[in-house]
């Protein structure tokens, strides 16, 4: 009997299809009796909501930190440039 080549590794894409396959056969039969869409819906709600959670207050205080950075840098280089008032006298 003569070994054959290993097996090489199913896509990353075919084990998540497996793995969804999987989890719609075993979810309708879980406690609760809750439906493989309902499941879903709110897991994707959830999903969602957690990027909004993180994802929204990141970029604010990043656009306001941006926003203070340009506006100091902009005050720093004005001073520098203007030259001194001559003092009267």
């Amino acid at each position: 009997m003569s070994a054959g080549p290993p097996a090489a590794r199913p896509p990353r894409w075919r084990r998540g299809a497996l793995l969804v396959g999987n989890l719609s056969v075993v979810i309708p039969s879980s406690s609760g009796f809750i439906r493989t869409c309902q499941r879903l819906a709110v897991a994707i709600a959830f999903s969602l909501l957690t990027q909004a959670v993180w994802y929204i207050p990141t970029m604010i205080m990043g656009g306001v930190i941006a926003i203070r950075e340009v506006h100091r840098d902009a005050t720093r280089a004005r001073t520098r440039m203007e030259p001194p008032v001559p003092s009267p006298g």
